[in-house]
């Protein structure tokens, strides 16, 4: 019985040592839901990626924001509900309130453990006004059926969405 108890303990503490550490993510702002899209913008610290590219240095303290946008249950463009909206072009804006700071540019498209997302990077503390320019997979080439038997409905208009924040926040599982 004990034999068997330590073996247990040593196994346990085996499998605890081996699981990754989790990242740990941070609110950016509350979740919205638009055009059957559920838009879900949060940062995390200290991601590495490959290949790595210009504009997203990897260090302990660079701020890693991603936006996960998942289709809604009442998608009629051929997504699932819950599952990742590909094709997108998403620009981005940061601006650091109170300051000259403003960065902009295109997110990336990636993935990690928890699925695929888009992403960008910022940097410092501070109170920042996030903006993110969604346009539909139509403008990276992604085509839609159009016929009466399996076509889906047009695309929706470009649109832009915006939040605030301050940096370093809440984590998300608090």
């Amino acid at each position: 019985m004990r034999c068997t108890l330590y073996a247990t303990l040593v196994v346990a503490a085996v499998l605890v040592v081996a699981l990754p550490a989790a990242a740990k993510e941070f609110y950016v702002g509350e979740p919205i839901v638009k055009n059957a899209m559920q838009l879900v913008p949060h940062y995390l610290l200290g991601i590495k990626m490959a290949p790595m590219t210009a504009g997203m240095a990897m260090s302990s303290n660079a701020v890693h924001i991603e936006i996960d946008v998942h289709a809604t249950k009442n998608d009629e463009r051929g997504f699932k509900e819950d599952e990742w909206i590909t094709y997108l072009t998403i620009s981005y804006t940061i601006e650091k309130v109170g300051t000259t700071f403003k960065t902009s540019g295109n997110v990336l498209a990636m993935t990690a453990g928890d699925g695929p997302h888009y992403a960008c990077r910022a940097m410092g503390d501070g109170d920042y006004r996030l903006t993110f320019h969604f346009e539909p997979p139509s403008k990276a080439g992604f085509v839609r059926h159009v016929d009466k038997e399996t076509g889906v409905p047009d695309w929706w208009q470009p649109f832009s969405q915006r939040w605030m924040f301050h940096f370093p926040s809440k984590a998300s599982s608090d």
